[in-house]
């Protein structure tokens, strides 16, 4: 059975198989390659050269010439009157234009060799013109076309980054998302690497109950010989039910470890770096089947023996489902006429039956029926959370044992104190599964050596002048070689053609020519054509001849004027081009070396006494230094420690809250409108809800004042606002109902410090109500009411009509399987001008985002970590950093920490930076700037705590900045 009844294991594969099943599409592979060759680089260059000589040559020319004519000067005359900056630089504008134009005329760039040794030398310069003017037109044409084209032509761009480090991932992700690659030079890792998993089980499997000295104790009393009890006596099942208790609980735990240990020895095997999104939602896909294995597995187990032992008629030691009556065997009747025989989980109530005193006591929860595991099954846990129902479990079994741990905290566990041993069994005793990623580990695991991204460039002005400059050199040559050719061909095509129409033309050996001289005004050109050979090829092209007027030859130079002005332009614009990317990289790399923040962690004593776990920060004497004022554990009292602006606290004053038993929550206030700081408590327990002492502006204080609504439940959270709107501050407390109300407590304030009336609001059908936040929700200048709730990942908003009163509860629901609202505060964390809601999740180890809409609702949630099972119970939003984004700080009550999580402004946070506290019970937290340094620092108070931890900021690279004293912070 230990193999299974295995001899052999024979795995077989096929690759061919998996090829075919995996069916890929297209193959790709990737390498780093140099776009062009040395000898292209090369030919590249000089082409680029060649073309920039060309255009600088006669640019130059021409800008010297009208720079040396502009500053150009002339011998005085008298009598003569000096023309104006205007007149003189429109005429020579139109002296450089007609000089240019002429030029143009006559331009010649072919040598006379280029037309063959048997023309003439007047015939080769008149086809060198041709051939010019051929060459100008079909290059500038040439040129527009390609300009055109490269211009338009979309650009897939790749840029890399190698060796990224997390924060320079996040920012690439956050800014290129999809199209950012990057590949992983460890394909392969397993999940321990990064995971943890711990699973939180039932109180009752770590409490006494489970224990064997509490067993053997309770057992000691009681006869060896059980069978002297009634068989419907419990004492017959008290030890089984024990041994059975503790057995569960061991193999639950058991079977989880090792399915946690198989999930962690298994493999991620990704060739690219995944999102911590997704890397979150495979994760919990796949904790979530391991779940759903381990119950199944232990499920069928359980089932298995039970099948077994009620199908082979197994009888009872106990004598409970069948009793012998001579020889034969009779069955055992229930509840309802039940019989072993068909039922196995026939029940009765579970009884301590005294003879002697003929009394019945009943033992609330615990039930006998045919076997003492299948009525444990149908049992619940009701009895160890009553101390008098464990006090009867003791007496009848004549304990002396004294019980010193206490019995199960009612609201502890996600089941209901009516829940079977069976529902527990199903979810093997676990209340919640504590999953922490380490993104960052599993990112240096990857180690991506490279990361790039593609992006797609519609208009790159300097790979356009690059390409065009590099394609015209040689675009130059080949017209250069290939223009002579075709004016020749067209001169040879033109002969032909004439010679073809057999026209009489008078023929003469006689050379002529013709030479004209035209005077013109002394300071006008002198232009003088030279003779013209009108021989036979005379007739075969046209003469050039000298323009007539301006107007005639403008449009030739004006053709040079635009080709410069264009390369220009795109010179401009490649600089223009370069210089925004070298920012752009500087920028990178800044980015990656960011201020780093730190904290000093200092402690201040501030009472013989203990605190309890409530904070809150003010000015109460009025002297611009923060104060603090904390709960006492167990004490009726509150202890107001006044700043001295160098973190010291050496002063402080104890009042009395007259709270019958310890204050729960504090807050600081204006509750009677005299701009004095008071203190509000919530008291926990008893007929008291709020006590109110109002402040004297100087460091004391008057008489509390404590309020009583004469209904069910104690105040949980405290918060203030005018909801009724008649200027005067009401208070808002959350109020967890004894019988089960789902309740926030509004009193409203008179303006003089009193209380005149207080009305109740439901929060739904779900858990209690926590944690409580006020704020305008849905921008109708109303106050509305943000609660979470314990144990239900859910926000429930009360939506304020502004006369006291509230609509109906709209639920919200979280993206958590396990949740405990322990903190909640309201502020516009991503500066659109609607508040959002930021609540620590004390059940896991993160903080949930919910960005507002403006009108009452929210996005979807956004959890991120605060460390791993951090549990954090308390947190401040502040801009800690001096960037002008809000970040976020959380106390993990489980690991002794604090995460800070840097904001990015849009709503979204970095990964925790871990500052220890070295104190595992810290419940409360505020942010204020204590000793003045412009920087935010963070105190904070524990469960049964002597003092008072103090974190100094101490980021000297942080930009300073000053905070506002009116502003109040309470936790």
């Amino acid at each position: 059975m230990e193999d299974l009844m295995i001899e052999q294991w024979n795995p077989s594969s096929s690759y061919e198989q998996y090829w075919e099943a995996c069916a890929p599409i297209y193959c790709t592979y990737s390498q780093i390659a140099h776009t062009k060759t040395f000898i292209g680089v090369l030919m590249a260059l000089v082409s680029i050269i060649s073309s920039l000589t060309v255009v600088l040559r006669i640019g130059i020319n021409l800008l010297a010439k009208f720079v040396i004519d502009l500053f150009k000067r002339t011998p005085k005359r008298q009598n003569e009157v000096k023309p104006k900056l205007y007149d003189r630089l429109k005429k020579m504008f139109l002296t450089t234009m007609m000089q240019a134009s002429a030029g143009m005329i006559n331009l010649n760039i072919f040598p006379i060799w280029r037309f063959g040794s048997n023309t003439d030398r007047m015939t080769a310069k008149r086809l060198g013109q041709w051939s010019t003017r051929l060459y100008i037109v079909l290059f500038l044409t040439s040129l527009t076309i390609i300009i055109i084209y490269i211009g338009v032509q979309p650009q897939m761009l790749t840029k890399s980054f190698n060796e990224p480090n997390l924060n320079v991932y996040n920012r690439l992700l956050r800014e290129h998302g999809d199209t950012l690659q990057c590949p992983c030079s460890s394909i392969s890792s397993t999940y321990s690497q990064f995971i943890q998993i711990k699973p939180v089980f039932h109180q009752v499997c770590s409490s006494i109950f489970v224990s064997n000295a509490w067993r053997t104790n309770l057992t000691n009393g009681l006869v060896s010989d059980l069978s002297i009890y009634d068989t419907q006596d419990y004492r017959r099942f008290l030890s089984a039910h024990l041994q059975f208790l503790k057995g569960l609980c061991q193999s639950s735990i058991q079977s989880i470890n090792d399915s946690i240990n198989q999930f962690l020895s298994s493999s991620l095997v990704t060739t690219n770096i995944i999102t911590e999104t997704i890397l979150n939602s495979q994760v919990n896909v796949l904790i979530d089947q391991s779940k759903s294995n381990a119950l199944n597995i232990f499920a069928r187990l359980l089932f298995f023996l039970q099948s077994a032992n009620h199908g082979n008629r197994l009888v009872s030691g106990y004598g409970t489902n069948f009793k012998f009556e001579g020889s034969y065997v009779v069955e055992v009747l229930y509840d309802n006429q039940c019989s072993c025989i068909w039922n196995r989980t026939c029940t009765i109530q579970a009884t301590f039956i005294n003879k002697n005193l003929s009394e019945i006591i009943a033992v609330n929860g615990l039930k006998m029926g045919c076997t003492p595991s299948e009525s444990f099954l149908q049992s619940t846990l009701e009895c160890f959370y009553n101390y008098s129902c464990i006090n009867i479990i003791q007496t009848q079994t004549n304990s002396s044992y004294e019980m010193n741990s206490p019995p199960l905290i009612t609201g502890a566990s996600r089941f209901p104190i009516n829940t079977t041993i069976n529902d527990l069994v199903n979810d093997l005793f676990v209340e919640n599964w504590l999953t922490a990623v380490n993104y960052s580990l599993y990112f240096n695991q990857c180690s991506p050596k490279l990361c790039s991204y593609t992006y797609i460039q519609e208009l790159n002005s300097f790979y356009t002048v690059t390409s065009v400059l590099s394609i015209s050199g040689g675009l130059m040559f080949i017209l250069k070689w290939i223009s002579p050719i075709l004016v020749r061909l067209l001169v040879a095509i033109n002969r032909y053609r004439k010679k073809r129409t057999n026209v009489v033309q008078c023929e003469s050996n006689i050379p002529m020519t013709t030479i004209t001289t035209v005077n013109i005004m002394p300071r006008q050109m002198n232009i003088q054509p030279e003779a013209i050979n009108l021989q036979s090829e005379s007739n075969d092209l046209p003469l050039p001849t000298h323009c007539s007027s301006f107007l005639l030859c403008y449009h030739e130079v004006i053709c040079w004027i635009i080709l410069i002005f264009v390369v220009l332009l795109m010179v401009i614009l490649s600089f223009l081009t370069i210089i925004p990317h070298a920012k752009n990289e500087a920028v990178i790399s800044a980015s990656s070396s960011s201020c780093q923040l730190t904290f000093e962690l200092l402690t201040r004593q501030v009472d013989s006494r203990q605190a309890e776990g409530s904070i809150a920060v003010s000015d109460f004497d009025n002297d611009g230094l923060w104060d603090i004022i904390l709960t006492l554990f167990r004490q009726y009292t509150n202890i107001v420690v006044f700043g001295d602006g160098y973190d010291s606290f050496t002063r402080s004053i104890t009042i009395n809250t007259a709270c019958s038993t310890t204050g729960t929550y504090v807050i600081a206030a204006d509750i009677n409108n005299d701009a004095q700081m008071d203190i509000v408590t919530a008291c926990d327990g008893g007929p008291n809800i709020v006590s109110i002492i109002l402040g004297n502006g100087d460091g004391t204080f008057r008489e509390a004042i404590v309020y009583s609504t004469g209904e069910d439940g104690y105040a949980i959270w405290l918060d203030t606002g005018d909801f009724n709107g008649d200027g005067n501050l009401d208070i808002v407390a959350s109020i967890y109902g004894i019988s089960g109300n789902r309740t926030v407590e509004v009193l409203f304030g008179d303006g003089n410090g009193f209380i005149g009336g207080h009305t109740r609001f439901s929060t739904g059908q779900n858990d209690p109500s926590w944690s409580l936040v006020v704020g305008d929700f849905d921008n109708d200048r109303q106050l509305d009411i943000a609660i979470g709730k314990s144990y239900v990942p859910q926000i429930v908003v009360l939506r304020g009509y502004g006369n006291g009163s509230f609509g109906p509860p709209i639920i919200i629901e979280l993206e958590s399987i396990i949740f405990f609202a322990s903190w909640i505060d309201a502020v516009d964390i991503n500066n659109d001008g609607y508040l959002d809601v930021i609540v620590t999740n004390a059940g896991l180890d993160n903080v949930a985002v919910l960005l507002g809409k403006g009108d009452g609702t929210f996005q979807p949630s956004m959890t991120f970590s605060t460390g791993v099972f951090g549990a954090p119970y308390s947190g401040v939003v502040e801009d800690f950093n001096g960037d002008g984004v809000l970040d976020i700080a959380a106390v993990n009550y489980a690991t002794a920490n604090v995460g800070v999580l840097l904001g990015y402004g849009n709503g979204t946070f970095g990964p925790p930076m871990m500052f220890p506290i070295y104190d595992s019970r810290m419940l409360g937290m505020i942010a204020a700037d204590f000793n003045r340094d412009g920087r935010m620092d963070l105190a904070f108070i524990g469960l049964a705590s002597l003092y008072v931890p103090i974190m100094q900021n101490t980021c000297e690279c942080c930009e300073q900045e000053f905070f506002n004293m009116s502003r109040t912070i309470h936790q």
